[in-house]
C-alpha cells in the first residue's frame, strides 16, 4: 500500500529519537541543568544516542546482536524519553509566534521543505556507493551475525564506528532503511543545534539564516538521506561547540565535561573526528585559558578519550595498530598504495601555494573534491566577515582559528568536500553572523549579501530537490522498488543473479564492493585480503580459508584476474548484464557491462 513503508519508517524513527533521548536523559539525571531547555535536551538526546552506539558496540562483541535483545531496551528508553519532553514542548510553543519579517518566513519554509524531502527519500532503498560499500552493508552484516564480525576485505570498517552502530539499530529493527534513519536524525538534531546557538547568539534572524546555510544545500541532503555518517559528525561538533562556549562564558563544570563527551563522540564517529579534537583543543587555549586549569583538563580530556577508546582498542586488537591503515600502517605494499591513492586523488595538491588556492579552488572547481559543488559557497564566502560584527569579534576570532585547524588537517589528508560538512554548524552561525553584519554595512553591503544570500540559498534547494526527487516516488511507495534498484544500484543485476543461483552452503568471491543487497556468502577481492598478482599456492589458501565455491569477476578486470582463476580451477557457468549507474545530481545509466561468473575447483 503506497504511503504505509513510508509512515511506519517515520513512526519507527520517532520511537528510536525518543529512545535516545530517554536513555540520555537517565544518564544525565544527576546533571544540573542549564538554565537553556533546548541545550539539555540536545545534551540529553547526544549523550543517549552515544550510549545506545556504545552499548550496541558491546552487545555485538559479545555476540548478542538480537531484535529480541535490542527492542524492550529501545521501547522502555522510548517511554521514559516521552515522559521528559514536557520542557523541550515549552521551548517549541515559544518559537510559534505570527510576528515574523518575511524574509524570516522563507528562511523557514526552505528549511522545512528540504526536511520534507529528505525525510521521504530517507524511506527509499539505499543507493549511496559508501552506504552500499560499508555504511549499511556493515551494519547489515552485523545484523546477520548477530555480532561484529571483522570485515577484513575492507578497510573502512576499522574505523571508528558509532554511526554504524546506530544503523545496526534500526537493522535490527526492521532493515537498512530503518538503518538509514539514524543520520537522518543525526542531521535533524544538529539543524536544531544549529537553529539554537544562532538564536542565543543574535536572536531569530541569525538562527532562522544559519539554519538555512547548513541544511538548505544539496551535500547536506545527500548525507542526511544517504545512509552517511557525516550528519553525526557535525551533530557531535554543534554540541562540543556549544558546551565550550557556555564554559568558556560561565566556568561551569557540566558543560566542560559534556564538551569534552561530544568531542570523544566525534573521534569516535571517524578518524576524522579526531580532527575535530585538535580544534577544540585549539579553540579552549585561545578563549579560556585561564580556565584551564589541570584539573579542567582532565574534566574535558577523560570523557573525551573513555568515549572514543573502545574503538582504536579494538583495531588494537585485531590489527596492532590503533589507527589502522595509517601512522602505523599494517597493510602490504599494494593495498596501501591503493588506499593512499585514493585519498590524493580528491583535492588539488598539499603545499603551500595549494593552501592559499583552496578558497578559490572549493568555489572553481569544487567538483575536483568529490561533489564539492554541492557545498553551499555562504560559509566560504561570510564566516569570514563575522569579524565586522564589532560586538562578537572577540568571541569570533578563537572560533575562526579552531575551524582552521580542522581545515588544514583536512587539507593534508583526503579532500573530500563531505568532510567539511563536520564544520558547518559552526560556520554557519559565523557566517549567518557575517551576512548580517554586511548587510548593516549600507546599501551596497545590503545588496550584496542579499544578493549572494538568495542566489546559494535557492540554487541549494533547487539541487536538493532535484536530487532528492529520485527517491521520493519509491520511498513513498509508488515505484517499483526492484526497477529502481536496478536503475539506481551498480551491478544489482548480477547481485540477483547471484542470490538466485547460489545456496546457502556457498562463498563467491567478488571484485566490486557495493554489496549491501547481497544475501549469500561472499568476500570481497581487494589488495587487503588478495594481491592481484599473488602466486598460484597463496590463491588457493585463501580460497580454502575462506571456503570460496564462485568468483563473480566484471569483464573490465578478468585479464588481471585470470592467472588465480586458473589456479583455482575456474569454470565458467555464466555472464550477466550488468549495469553501474553515473552518480550525480541525476542518477543515469552507466555503460552496459557484463559480469562473469566462475564455480571454482573443489
Amino acid at each position: 500500500m503506497p504511503f504505509a513503508s513510508a509512515a511506519a519508517h517515520l513512526a519507527l524513527a520517532g520511537v528510536t529519537a525518543l529512545g535516545w533521548f530517554g536513555l540520555g536523559s537517565l544518564l544525565l539525571a544527576r546533571v544540573r541543568p542549564s538554565d537553556d531547555a533546548l541545550l539539555d535536551g540536545l545534551n540529553r538526546f547526544g549523550v543517549g544516542a552515544i550510549a545506545f552506539a556504545l552499548l550496541t558496540f558491546a552487545a555485538g562483541l559479545a555476540g548478542l546482536l538480537y531484535t529480541a535483545f535490542y527492542v524492550p531496551v529501545l521501547v522502555v528508553c522510548a517511554f521514559v524519553g516521552a515522559a521528559r519532553l514536557s520542557p523541550l514542548a515549552r521551548v517549541a510553543r515559544r518559537l510559534r509566534t505570527p510576528s515574523r519579517p518575511r524574509w524570516q518566513l522563507a528562511l523557514a519554509g526552505l528549511i522545512g521543505a528540504t526536511l520534507l524531502l529528505v525525510a521521504f527519500a530517507t524511506c527509499a532503498p539505499v543507493t549511496t556507493l559508501d552506504a552500499l560499500h560499508y555504511h549499511a552493508s556493515a551494519p547489515a552484516r552485523y545484523a546477520e551475525s548477530h555480532g561484529l564480525e571483522e570485515i577484513r576485505w575492507s578497510w573502512s570498517s576499522y574505523q571508528p564506528f558509532t554511526v554504524e552502530m546506530l544503523v545496526t539499530d534500526g537493522v535490527l529493527l526492521w532493515d537498512s532503511i530503518q538503518g538509514a534513519f539514524a543520520p537522518f536524525l543525526l542531521a535533524v538534531a544538529a539543524l536544531v543545534a544549529v537553529i539554537g546557538m544562532g538564536a542565543r547568539v543574535g536572536g531569530r534572524g541569525v538562527a532562522l539564516l544559519a539554519g538555512a546555510i547548513f541544511f538548505v544545500q544539496p551535500l547536506m541532503a545527500f548525507e542526511a538521506g544517504g545512509t552517511l555518517i557525516e550528519s553525526g559528525l557535525a551533530f557531535a561538533t554543534a554540541l562540543a561547540a556549544w558546551n565550550l562556549a557556555l564554559f568558556v562564558r560561565r566556568g561551569e563544570t557540566a558543560p566542560l565535561v559534556l564538551g569534552g563527551l561530544f568531542v570523544g563522540g566525534a573521534a569516535g564517529m571517524k578518524y576524522v573526528g579526531l580532527f575535530v579534537a585538535a580544534a577544540a583543543g585549539l579553540g579552549l587555549l585561545l578563549a579560556a585559558r585561564r580556565r584551564l586549569t589541570p584539573a579542567a583538563l582532565a574534566l574535558f580530556l577523560v570523557p573525551a578519550v573513555a568515549v572514543a577508546l573502545p574503538w582504536y582498542l579494538k583495531n588494537a586488537v585485531q590489527t596492532g595498530n590503533p589507527l589502522y591503515p595509517f601512522v602505523f600502517g599494517g597493510l602490504n605494499e599494494d593495498a596501501q598504495r591503493s588506499i593512499e591513492g585514493g585519498i590524493r586523488e580528491h583535492g588539488h595538491g598539499r603545499g603551500p601555494v595549494d593552501a592559499l588556492l583552496l578558497p578559490f579552488r572549493l568555489l572553481a572547481s569544487g567538483n575536483d573534491f568529490d561533489r564539492g559543488s554541492w557545498l553551499s559557497p555562504l560559509p566560504l564566502l561570510f564566516a569570514p566577515l563575522c569579524l565586522l560584527d564589532a560586538r562578537r569579534r572577540r568571541r569570533c576570532v578563537p572560533v575562526l582559528a579552531a575551524a582552521l585547524v580542522f581545515v588544514l588537517c583536512w587539507f593534508s589528508t583526503s579532500q573530500q568536500a563531505r568532510f567539511l560538512l563536520v564544520l558547518a554548524p559552526v560556520l554557519a552561525v559565523l557566517a549567518a553572523i557575517g551576512i548580517l553584519a554586511l548587510e548593516s554595512r549600507g546599501r551596497v553591503g545590503r545588496v550584496a549579501a542579499s544578493l549572494a544570500t538568495a542566489a546559494a540559498l535557492l540554487t541549494g534547494f533547487a539541487m536538493s530537490a532535484t536530487y532528492m526527487a529520485q527517491f521520493v516516488p519509491v520511498g513513498l511507495g509508488l515505484q517499483d522498488r526492484a526497477g529502481f534498484l536496478e536503475a539506481k544500484t551498480p551491478y544489482y543485476a548480477g547481485i540477483t543473479w547471484l542470490n538466485r543461483e547460489l545456496g546457502e552452503d556457498e562463498t563467491v568471491l567478488l571484485d566490486f564492493s557495493s554489496v549491501l543487497y547481497m544475501r549469500d556468502r561472499y568476500v570481497v577481492w581487494t589488495p587487503v585480503v588478495l594481491l592481484t598478482p599473488a602466486p598460484p599456492e597463496e590463491t588457493r589458501r585463501f580460497a580454502r580459508e575462506n571456503g570460496l565455491t564462485h568468483a563473480a569477476i566484471l569483464e573490465v578486470n578478468l585479464a588481471a584476474r585470470r592467472p588465480q582463476l586458473e589456479a583455482l580451477d575456474a569454470r565458467e557457468i555464466a555472464v550477466v548484464p550488468v549495469n553501474s549507474p553515473v552518480f550525480g545530481l541525476s542518477i543515469r545509466g552507466g555503460q552496459p557491462e557484463r559480469l562473469h561468473v566462475y564455480e571454482l575447483g573443489r
